[in-house]
């Protein structure tokens, strides 16, 4: 398996992506299943790049770990206390990703193929009061000593993602065997934020919000059936075009007095595209969650059929705009006739995809590591 690399450094908080792919049956078949559903970042699970913004990067994980030994109670004997303690772990997080995941169908099972968009900011967010509990207590019973306080208050990792394991979207299905066409555009803003109290419609907790649109095979795809985390994921409400970050949606509506934000200073700086995926990544087991620790390698290159890509960096397109990539017969447009600015990023045309030449109006051709073939016939929805 081939795949196409530039080393580039590019903003893409504000960004368009159109794209046409087809990807075969015997690729959904042979996406491996996961050894469990216990990871601190789910990289790649049930998931199948298309293109990869950017290489992966490290980040801290907060996780709690419960029923820990803290000594005894008045330093006597026989009153251990045990209770929670934050650990802090260095993981490998997502990835920016336009692909392809499995809805969860039960552990180990493949379930229905649908588009997947997730965004990996370089920031990290703030919550204020976001969780308490019983964090600590005696032994025996009958003497029970409780006390009360915010154990993650800190920064835990952050990034835009529909996990796959339980994840929401539920956009059309992504065929297999078929030709489908894409348009995927988002603006990320200043921040993501939100409060809590609980009671009422979630996104009216969500004070800020990022944007996307998106179409599939000329479709326009909103609210639900976005490829990200929808702001009205919980309740059904909300703006159409609203996403935010899995923490600001589990955060928002929650306990009175909490806060949560992230503020996108760096936004998504990519340092690389890759066509469909680097050959290797890792993801880390939750230690936290019984299975133990250490991590595991990630290959997600399949093989899948791809033409006609287009990528702006800092263009935002709105989804009524995806009639202009298709003509009469369900095929792509000649590039010459989009009424838009040239893209960034342009792979136009069988010669192109095995060389990996560029035309677009950043100056450098793509490098080919591996093989990649041409195939037949030219792309046409549903064929």
């Amino acid at each position: 398996m081939g795949y196409l690399r530039l080393n580039k450094t590019l903003d893409f908080s504000r960004a368009t992506v159109s794209l046409w792919f087809r990807v075969p049956q015997a690729t959904i078949d042979g996406i491996p299943l996961p050894r469990t559903d216990q990871y601190y970042i789910p990289v790649f699970v049930y998931r199948l790049p298309l293109i990869v913004l950017g290489t992966q990067k490290s980040g801290t994980y907060y996780a709690i770990q419960d029923g820990v030994y803290l000594g005894d109670r008045y330093g006597g004997t026989g009153n251990p206390v045990y209770g929670q303690k934050l650990n802090t772990h260095e993981v490998s997080m997502n990835v920016t990703t336009i692909g392809i995941k499995l809805d969860y169908a039960g552990f180990g099972k493949h379930g229905t193929a649908r588009l997947d968009v997730v965004l990996q900011t370089a920031d990290a967010g703030n919550g204020v009061n976001t969780e308490s509990g019983q964090t600590a207590w005696t032994y025996p019973p009958g003497t029970p000593t409780i006390s009360d306080f915010s154990i993650r208050s800190g920064k835990p990792a952050d990034y835009f993602a529909l996990d796959v394991i339980g994840g929401s979207g539920q956009g059309p299905e992504i065929k297999p065997d078929q030709w489908h066409h894409v348009l995927v555009s988002w603006d990320l803003g200043i921040s993501n934020s939100c409060h809590g109290n609980g009671g009422g419609n979630i996104a009216s907790f969500v004070d800020s919000y990022s944007k996307m649109w998106c179409a599939i095979d000329g479709v326009d795809q909103s609210g639900s059936q976005l490829p990200s985390n929808w702001i009205g994921t919980r309740d059904g409400s909300g703006d159409p075009n609203g996403i935010c970050t899995s923490w600001t949606l589990q955060y928002a509506g929650g306990r009175s007095g909490s806060s949560y934000s992230i503020y996108f200073s760096t936004g998504i700086q990519a340092d690389g595209i890759f066509i469909p995926a680097e050959p290797e990544y890792t993801r880390y087991f939750n230690q936290e969650q019984g299975f133990g620790g250490g991590s595991e390698p990630v290959r997600p290159i399949y093989r899948v059929e791809m033409a006609e890509l287009y990528i702006w960096s800092g263009l935002v397109l709105t989804s009524d705009k995806a009639s202009k990539f298709i003509n009469s017969t369900g095929g792509p447009m000649p590039p010459e006739s989009l009424p838009f600015d040239q893209p960034t990023i342009r792979i136009h045309g069988t010669q192109a995809w095995l060389k990996g030449n560029n035309s677009g109006h950043l100056a450098g051709d793509f490098s080919r590591v591996g093989t990649i073939v041409a195939f037949k016939p030219d792309p046409q929805i549903g064929t």
